[in-house]
């Protein structure tokens, strides 16, 4: 069962337990279970444990957005172009901003707003 954390306790590999992971749904004493009362618990308690740690899994850089009329929102390897037109822009006089998204799931919704 889950703390309250919503972290279920589980015993590190060779630790002298035996250890067996899959990715089945399971049932509160850790057995494989086909019900869809154990898989809408377990997916339940997966996506509550996202969302109350969202601010420990989204992450997100901005460069110049405090003063931007425009902002850039950009992912992955474009960012480094995206980060020099927005210094290209800048240099035009254009107040241009760039939010780099690190974490695109869960999408950082507030940090986008």
């Amino acid at each position: 069962q889950a703390g309250p954390n919503g972290v279920a306790p589980m015993a590190n590999a060779g630790d002298g337990y035996a250890v067996h992971i899959t990715g089945l749904t399971h049932d509160e004493r850790g057995y494989p279970s086909m019900s869809a009362e154990a898989h809408v618990e377990m997916l339940e308690r997966l996506t509550g444990k996202i969302r109350r740690n969202l601010h420990d899994i989204i992450h997100t850089e901005s460069y110049h957005l405090d003063d931007a009329d425009i902002a850039i929102v950009s992912y992955g390897v474009s960012s480094r172009s995206s980060l020099a037109a927005v210094d290209e822009a800048r240099d035009m006089g254009i107040k241009v901003g760039l939010l780099r998204l690190i974490t695109v799931w869960p999408f950082p919704e507030e940090q986008v707003r």
